[in-house]
């Protein structure tokens, strides 16, 4: 009876050590997005792009978010760098950061069962996946790091970087397409320089927002008002 009650005595043990391991096995906590950075030297462009855009809240937040991040490799080859982010307007990077993050967790699972659906940035501009034998894609660019979690979503490394659809066509289609541009547009026009912009001959055009031309007090009233 004693050896029974010893065998008894020790299985409870063994149990109550099992349990106790189980207990203190906790999962490891996420990486946050900066920590996930921090990791991943090959993105810290786009991370220069997130500062300069003043994105913290995004980077930082809860979300869920899912972001598509080119690598330096895609950036430097359509002249990128840091340094040019550092010269970009606080606007300029916002539009083109935004551009690449989703206001939802977005992982390749969804792209299988999503094909060729769109999903809306927080650009609020649509951008469409698809995956093909395990390949996934988003905007035709292939996804070269998929599904890494994070603590406020999941990012996807890309190997280029997309191009808001405002920014494809001649420079009449651009800036019609962005919304913001009416003003100026309307004072092109006014110039007789509006037609101009139309073809493929390459300018460089400085275009001020509506609200920039409003707060110079070039209105539509203004601007109609005016001579040439």
């Amino acid at each position: 009876m004693k050896h029974y009650k010893k065998i008894f005595i020790f299985c409870i043990s063994i149990v109550l050590v099992f349990t106790a391991c189980k207990k203190d096995k906790v999962a490891e906590p996420l990486p946050s997005l900066t920590e996930f950075i921090n990791k991943n030297a090959d993105v810290s462009i786009f991370n220069a792009a997130i500062e300069k855009a003043g994105l913290q809240t995004f980077k930082n937040g809860g979300g869920p978010f899912t972001w598509f991040m080119p690598t330096n490799t895609a950036l430097q080859s359509i002249g990128i760098t840091e340094d040019s982010v550092g010269r970009m307007t606080q606007g300029i990077a916002s539009y083109f950061v935004t551009y690449h993050i989703v206001n939802a967790r977005f992982s390749t699972q969804d792209m299988i069962a999503l094909y060729s659906f769109p999903r809306t940035t927080l650009q609020s501009t649509a951008i469409y996946t698809g995956g093909d034998a395990g390949v996934f894609y988003v905007n035709g660019i292939k996804i070269t790091s998929a599904d890494n979690e994070v603590a406020g979503g999941l990012v996807h490394k890309i190997d280029k970087f997309m191009v808001p659809t405002q920014l494809v066509g001649n420079l009449q289609n651009m800036l019609t397409r962005t919304g913001q541009h009416t003003l100026f547009i309307a004072a092109l026009t006014k110039a007789g320089k509006w037609t101009q912009l139309s073809g493929t001959t390459a300018f460089t055009v400085i275009a001020p927002t509506d609200a920039a031309m409003t707060s110079a007090g070039l209105t539509s009233t203004a601007i109609t008002a005016a001579t040439v």
